[in-house]
């Protein structure tokens, strides 16, 4: 419509729908650092944001207002990854080449608090487990580290091989661990033995692994275009999510597990239903497209609270966008109606089985 709150469509299901669409749906832009953004992570209560930067400090954010509240920094050295703690109260941060160390935070103060060293390459993973009571670190020699959250002492070691790990992940339950890399190899881990229990080979160069919230579900961002869902139990590939141009480079599911965001070198960020339809060709079904960064993409979260998703760009900027789906207002099941509209389909899947 002229005023942009609502939009019509039609289907060849013989229906014209119209949509009210959310309000808020222009991104809040984040700026300050000074080059491309690496990773970006939301606080459990969803009203702060954690960046790192190839500029070096990482920056704490208001997620609502996009004030900037301080900066963690480890002179003559970069951050590789960054993660909230469950509670909160702490931040974890992976370092580079100059220190290959992992650090631990005061969310609130920035202060540091621990240092976890004995990675012997570039810290590209860090994780806290369910509980905050262990955090992870994956490292660019190939060794995945499990470590004490209070005492920083070193509980365990394994590898997979000599490639570099480039995200590693703690199960929702803390009994797992999933690790991806150049290698293209997802490898699963007990997290209280180190013992491999689960492994098998993706498409392509794996540059993000998350399991779903119920723990059922491994996603894999590649460099082929392609993020693609996995049972996490057998290893058994389930959907293939294809739409993007460009290398999938980060990949988040909502805290409910009912939609995926991904993050690709195409300068978009596309949400997906993960409600998956097996009775189809493409299970998983896009539902929008968000565009706004001028240059590639390396990271997108979802928050917490599933109301905003957050994405970093080699623009140096951060973009917020509201999450919500166009709402279905009526419909005319008109066979005429419908043909008469040369307007894309939207589909709204909370509204799928009214159709």
């Amino acid at each position: 419509s002229p005023n942009g709150k609502f939009l019509l469509s039609a289907s060849d299901d013989k229906t014209a729908k119209l949509w009210e669409m959310p309000e808020d749906r222009d991104p809040l832009t984040l700026r300050g650092h000074r080059n491309w953004i690496r990773a970006v992570a939301f606080s459990p209560d969803s009203q702060r944001i954690i960046s790192i930067s190839q500029d070096g400090p990482a920056r704490l954010w208001n997620a609502t207002t996009g004030q900037q509240l301080f900066t963690l920094e480890v002179p003559g050295d970069q951050f590789y990854s960054v993660s909230f703690s469950p509670d909160g109260r702490r931040l974890l941060t992976g370092t580079g080449s100059a220190a290959n160390v992992a650090k631990l935070w005061d969310a609130d103060s920035g202060r540091e608090l621990l240092t976890f060293k004995g990675n012997k390459a570039r810290v590209r993973a860090v994780a806290f487990s369910p509980d905050g009571a262990r955090v992870l670190t994956g490292s660019g020699d190939g060794t995945v580290k499990l470590w004490d959250a209070t005492s920083g002492q070193e509980l365990l070691s394994f590898s997979g091989s000599n490639i570099e790990v480039r995200s590693a992940v703690f199960s929702p339950d803390g009994s797992r661990i999933a690790t991806g890399g150049e290698d293209a190899i997802v490898r699963v881990w007990s997290a209280v033995s180190g013992q491999q229990v689960l492994t098998f080979k993706d498409h392509a160069v794996i540059h993000l692994i998350a399991f779903s919230p119920d723990g059922q579900r491994i996603v894999t961002a590649t460099e082929n275009q392609t993020a693609t869902l996995w049972d996490a139990g057998s290893g058994r590939e389930l959907a293939a999510l294809a739409g993007h141009s460009g290398e999938v480079m980060s990949a988040a599911f909502s805290a409910d597990g009912h939609r995926l965001v991904t993050a690709s070198t195409d300068q978009t960020v596309k949400l997906w239903d993960m409600d998956l339809d097996f009775g189809t060709d493409n299970p998983a079904r896009e539902l929008l497209t968000l565009k706004g960064h001028t240059d590639i993409l390396d990271c997108v979260a979802f928050s917490p609270n599933g109301q905003r998703i957050a994405a970093g760009s080699r623009d140096r900027t951060i973009m917020i966008w509201q999450a919500a789906l166009p709402e279905q207002v009526t419909a005319w099941h008109n066979e005429a109606n419908a043909q008469a509209l040369d307007l894309p389909s939207v589909e709204n899947p909370r509204n799928r089985k009214n159709n």
